[in-house]
C-alpha cells in the first residue's frame, strides 16, 4: 500500500514539472515574441534549448562570405561576432588571418581606434606566415597618422588633452617599428614619432627619436626631413630668454649640417634665413660683451671681442657695428 501511494505521488510531481514547463515554454513565446519562438527549439536528445541562427556556416568560406555580407550593410556589432565563428569553429581553415583582420577592419570603421591597432595586432602575433603582413603594417602606421593629425587638429583649436592623441599616435608608430624594423614603414613612422614629441615640446626626445632615422635608416626618404627635424629642436632651445651659448652653437652645427648634406631640400631656404639669424644672434651677445669692456675703457679686452666677431661672424651686422666702433676707438 505505501509503495503504491509513492507512486502515485512521483507521477504526480512529474505532472507538475511537465505543467510548469509548459506554462513557462508559453511565457516565453509571449514574452519573446514569434520570432524567438522560431529561433529557439528544444532538442529532448540534448535537454536545452537550441538556436540554429547562432551556429556557424557549414565552411570556413561561407561564415567568412557571410560576416562579410553583415559588415557591407553596417551591421559592425554582428560582422565582428561571425569572423569570431570563423577562428573559433574553424582554427584550421585560411580564412583565420583574414578573418582576424577583417575585426580590425571593422572596429577601424567604428572609429574604435585603439581597440583595432590591437586586433590588427593579432594577425602578425597569431599567423606569423600570413600574407597580410604588409597590409597590417600599412592600417597600423594609418591609425598612428589619425592620431598625430587628430593631436595637430586639437593643438590649433588650442583643445585640452591633445597630448593623449600624440602618446597614442607614438604608441602605435613603435608598434609598426617593432614589427618589421629597418624598412620603409618602420623610417617612417620613426620620424613621426619624433615630430609626436617636437608637438609635445619635448625636444631632447624629438631629437633623439629623429637622430634613429639618420643613424638607421641613411637611405630613407625621411632622413633630410629628419636632420631638419634636429635642427628645429636645437633651435627651440635657444628661444628662452636667458641666452644659451651652448644651445645656440649646437643649432648653427645642425642647420650648418643639414644645409651641406641636403642643399636641394625644400627646407633650404628656410634653414638658411634661420642659420642666419642664429649666427647674428650669437654675433649680438658677444658684441654686447665687447661694448662693455668699451665703456670702461678696457680696450684691450674689447678688441679682442670685436676682432673675434668680425672673424667668426663677418656677414653679420654686428661684425659691421665692430669695425666702425675699432675705427672709432682710442
Amino acid at each position: 500500500m505505501a509503495a503504491k501511494v509513492k507512486a502515485t505521488r512521483f507521477f504526480a510531481s512529474l505532472r507538475m514539472i511537465r505543467v510548469c514547463f509548459l506554462a513557462v515554454t508559453a511565457l516565453a513565446v509571449v514574452l519573446l515574441g514569434g520570432s524567438a519562438q522560431a529561433a529557439w527549439i528544444w532538442t529532448p536528445e540534448a535537454g536545452r534549448w537550441f538556436n540554429p541562427e547562432r551556429q556557424p556556416k557549414e565552411t570556413a568560406a561561407l561564415q567568412f562570405q557571410y560576416a562579410e555580407e553583415l559588415l557591407a550593410k553596417g551591421e559592425t556589432e554582428k560582422a565582428v561576432d561571425e569572423y569570431r565563428k570563423v577562428l573559433r569553429y574553424f582554427p584550421e581553415s585560411n580564412y583565420c588571418d583574414l578573418a582576424q583582420y577583417s575585426i580590425g577592419r571593422a572596429l577601424e570603421a567604428e572609429g574604435e581606434y585603439e581597440d583595432a591597432v590591437k586586433e590588427y595586432q593579432k594577425v602578425i602575433n597569431e599567423y606569423p606566415n600570413t600574407q597580410l603582413f604588409s597590409h597590417v603594417l600599412e592600417k597600423q602606421r594609418k591609425i598612428g597618422d589619425h592620431f598625430f593629425d587628430l593631436g595637430v587638429e586639437r593643438e590649433e583649436k588650442f583643445i585640452l588633452w591633445r597630448g593623449s592623441n600624440f602618446d597614442k599616435a607614438i604608441e602605435t608608430y613603435r608598434q609598426v617599428i617593432d614589427n618589421q624594423p629597418f624598412t620603409g614603414f618602420s623610417a617612417e613612422a620613426q620620424y613621426r614619432i619624433g615630430m609626436c614629441y617636437m608637438k609635445l615640446e619635448l625636444y631632447d626626445e624629438a631629437s633623439a627619436e629623429f637622430q634613429k632615422v639618420i643613424d638607421y635608416y641613411p637611405a630613407s626618404k625621411w632622413i633630410a626631413e629628419s636632420a631638419y627635424g634636429t635642427a628645429e629642436c636645437k633651435l627651440a632651445q635657444t628661444l628662452p630668454d636667458v641666452y644659451d651659448k651652448t644651445a645656440v652653437d649646437e643649432a648653427i652645427q645642425k642647420y650648418r649640417f643639414f644645409l651641406k648634406a641636403y642643399p636641394e631640400s625644400e627646407h633650404a631656404e628656410e634653414a638658411r634665413k634661420k642659420l642666419g639669424e642664429l649666427r647674428e644672434t650669437a654675433a649680438e651677445h658677444e658684441f654686447r660683451i665687447g661694448m662693455y669692456y668699451h665703456y670702461n675703457m678696457k680696450y684691450d679686452s674689447a678688441r679682442l671681442y670685436f676682432d673675434s666677431i668680425i672673424g667668426e661672424y663677418p656677414e653679420t651686422q654686428c661684425a659691421t657695428k665692430c669695425r666702425e666702433t675699432l675705427n672709432k676707438m682710442p
